[in-house]
């Protein structure tokens, strides 16, 4: 790369607040910096992106200036390090981005086996006699006590009782040969319901 005529000077008047000096510097140096920073991170959006921050950074701190010996070193010497910076940043963000995408993944398989877990218990409370099912329904949806569901009903406390146990077993028995063992969530929602 060859050398920028009066860069020293063209610096000094940077410094001072002179744009079109400034541009002079911009117009000289930009296609080498965006090759070398295009050759760290391989984007070109990325790269435009660095190449105008760092030139926005330079203009603010332009009076700095004066106290820059090598300019190109200062340049490229922020130009490494404000790449660095955006690819870790784009790293980051990957690294979000997959990690939302688990999430949202593991969320939806979550709740897609427990709505099969519930329609599998609706199954099985439906295959229940209808005397059995009425008593589970009101015993376990309605919260009722024994003795309300016998009043209720018009049948005795001891065939309430008879019939709940029936309704689990039966219900236990459709889930455990619905899923054949192999769903220990199943069994687990199961017992909840139980």
């Amino acid at each position: 790369m060859k050398a920028l005529f009066n860069e020293n000077y063209l610096l000094q008047r940077v410094a001072g607040g002179d744009a079109k000096a400034f541009e002079q510097i911009y117009l000289f140096y930009r296609p080498f910096l965006a090759s070398f920073i295009f050759k760290l991170c391989a984007s070109t959006e990325d790269t435009e992106e660095i190449v105008q921050d760092i030139f926005i950074k330079i203009w603010t701190n332009r009076q700095q200036l004066d106290h820059v010996h090598s300019f190109r070193s200062y340049l490229f010497t922020a130009a490494r390090h404000q790449t660095l910076n955006a690819l870790r940043k784009r790293v980051a963000e990957r690294e979000k981005t997959i990690a939302f995408q688990k999430q949202i993944s593991s969320d939806s398989t979550a709740d897609d086996n427990r709505l099969d877990q519930y329609i599998a218990l609706e199954d099985a409370i439906n295959q229940l006699p209808l005397q059995q099912k009425k008593v589970y329904l009101l015993r376990r949806q309605e919260q009722m006590e024994h003795q309300a569901i016998s009043n209720y009903l018009g049948l005795s406390p001891h065939t309430v009782k008879k019939y709940m146990k029936l309704a689990v077993l039966g219900i236990k028995k459709h889930l455990l040969l619905k899923q054949k063992l192999q769903s220990w969530p199943g069994i687990f929602l199961f017992w909840m319901f139980i």
